[in-house]
């Protein structure tokens, strides 16, 4: 399965946790309620605020670094092989994180929310007021789009994220470089392979790089593989768990 058209997981996390949709669920100590949920979303809007800063770092702290020098090798280090370039006609998803306003504001909104002192203790933002809080300038989004130049695209989250795809010998003449596929063998002794895509060579314009915080799969590192739990032993009940970093 080719992953690389997935956004990373806390961009996802960032556009859901202050939501406020989600509802707490009733377990069997009886915990669930308006305590809980306040514990919960509060929890998450800590989560939201900790991700604005992953958004904002650059490509080399987010991945591109370890693939400095020879790519192969250090792909093999973390367990992956490099399988050649990719097919011209293979599709490839772009998501451009464009970068927020207003996070201070929202990190101090987290802290009143939170205080039981205080009059706002509670009083959480719903998803659509968060994205008009942080929504991006209007002129930055118009920089994406003036870069897609007539590719198809969607915004999500009041133009937060825009997501385009192309196929490969587009993306490659939209940023460079070669697309080069990325695969490891799944732990599941299935046989199957996942694999990503990845651009070592590819170069962002400058207005590019100045609007958005980063751009997937550009800026993704590859993704750490986990080999466990591998369970030896007579019975479920009997056998222990051994987990292999």
């Amino acid at each position: 399965a080719i992953s690389a058209q997935d956004p990373p997981p806390h961009w996802g996390a960032l556009r859901t946790a202050t939501s406020g949709s989600a509802q707490p669920e009733q377990d069997d100590s009886g915990l669930a309620g308006p305590a809980c949920e306040r514990v919960a979303k509060a929890l998450l809007l800590i989560f939201a605020v900790a991700t604005l800063a992953v958004a904002h770092t650059d490509s080399e702290a987010v991945g591109l670094g370890q693939f400095h020098g020879n790519s192969a090798a250090a792909a093999a280090r973390l367990g992956w092989q490099e399988e050649g370039r990719a097919a011209e006609d293979e599709e490839v998803e772009f998501t451009f994180a464009l970068k927020l306003q207003n996070t201070r504001e929202l990190e101090k909104l987290l802290e009143r929310v939170s205080d039981p002192n205080s009059p706002e203790y509670g009083h959480y933002l719903t998803k659509e007021q968060t994205d008009a809080l942080t929504a991006p300038k209007e002129q930055d989004i118009e920089v994406v789009k003036r870069f897609l130049h007539g590719i198809p695209f969607k915004e999500h989250s009041g133009g937060s994220f825009i997501t385009a795809q192309v196929p490969v010998h587009t993306a490659e003449k939209l940023f460079g470089g070669s697309f080069v596929r990325y695969c490891h063998t799944n732990a599941n002794g299935s046989g199957e392979q996942s694999c990503v895509l990845r651009n070592v060579a590819a170069r962002v314009p400058e207005d590019l790089q100045r609007v958005c915080g980063a751009i997937s799969p550009l800026d993704d590192p590859l993704p750490p593989i986990f080999q466990g739990p591998i369970v030896q032993g007579q019975s479920p009940e009997e056998a222990p768990l051994h987990f292999i970093a």
